[in-house]
């Protein structure tokens, strides 16, 4: 079911409503949160690695809890659980492609990208370096990491 191997890490993940995260390696993808499975946030969602390969996430299915760990235990959080998807292919993307779609993604929750009094400069300058960006690993270090949890 499951096929990870093929995807060049990190991956961008972007969701039905346009939501994006950046997944650094296979943990970020087979683990997720209660909340993340039982919403289904994860459904539809386009995963994209460094070469451009792309994959539709169409089915998740928890197949256990992660390991424990004490560097991440939290007592008031539920372990997260240990999936397994079911991809559909996609077209491989060009680097303008994942560009456009990543500014799209900007766009649409500026909220999430903001974290200065000025609004429209640092969001203009994000989009303009993700433009510039010479590569789509480029782009995972511009955005951050952030699990799908």
């Amino acid at each position: 079911m499951t096929s990870y191997p093929e995807f060049e890490f990190p991956v961008l993940c972007f969701s039905k409503d346009e939501e994006i995260r950046s997944v650094k390696d296979e943990f970020g993808l087979v683990y997720c949160s209660v909340w993340s499975l039982s919403e289904g946030i994860q459904i539809g969602m386009d995963l994209v690695d460094v070469s451009g390969l792309c994959r539709r996430i169409v089915a998740v299915k928890q197949i256990g809890l992660a390991p424990f760990s004490l560097r991440r235990f939290n007592p008031l959080r539920p372990r997260l659980r240990r999936v397994e998807h079911v991809f559909e292919p996609g077209p491989t993307l060009s680097l303008a492609d994942v560009q456009r779609r990543v500014c799209v993604c900007i766009d649409r929750h500026p909220l999430f990208w903001w974290d200065d009094s000025d609004f429209e400069e640092p969001l203009s300058e994000l989009k303009r370096k993700v433009c510039g960006a010479p590569s789509i690993a480029a782009i995972h270090q511009l955005l951050g990491v952030d699990d799908l949890d």
